[in-house]
């Protein structure tokens, strides 16, 4: 399965025959990784000031229930621990982490429960 995002319409996937939109729920972000428990990981929006972040970043469990729809996404923002800069990468370790880079400033590790912020306060050298 391969992840495409574009600008303005939507996120979609290919199977190696079809092109499927996946999603338009508002403030998803680009796919940036898939894990190893098969869950999608998605940047949140980006505010227009370009630096701040719009509404974290969210994760979509594609085995939850189909009726439970609501229940499959999991939006994270600065209520569980990230910062308010928008997310640019993200990468999962050998020990099943998820790491997230945000613009500017902002290093973020989540170990499936919390986030802790690796990053200097603003102005520290």
């Amino acid at each position: 399965m391969i992840w495409l995002s574009t600008r303005s319409r939507g996120n979609w996937r290919y199977d190696g025959h079809n092109f499927t939109k996946f999603t338009n729920k508002e403030g998803i972000g680009n796919p940036v990784i898939v894990d190893r428990t098969g869950s999608i990981w998605f940047s949140g929006g980006e505010n227009e000031n370009g630096y701040g972040g719009d509404g974290g970043i969210w994760r979509y469990d594609p085995s939850a229930s189909p009726t439970a729809a609501s229940k499959s996404f999991k939006n994270f923002t600065t209520k569980d621990g990230l910062g308010d800069y928008s997310a640019w990468c993200m990468v999962e370790d050998r020990d099943g982490n998820i790491w997230v880079g945000t613009r500017n400033i902002g290093l973020y590790r989540f170990d499936g429960k919390t986030f802790t912020n690796f990053s200097a306060p603003a102005g520290v050298k």
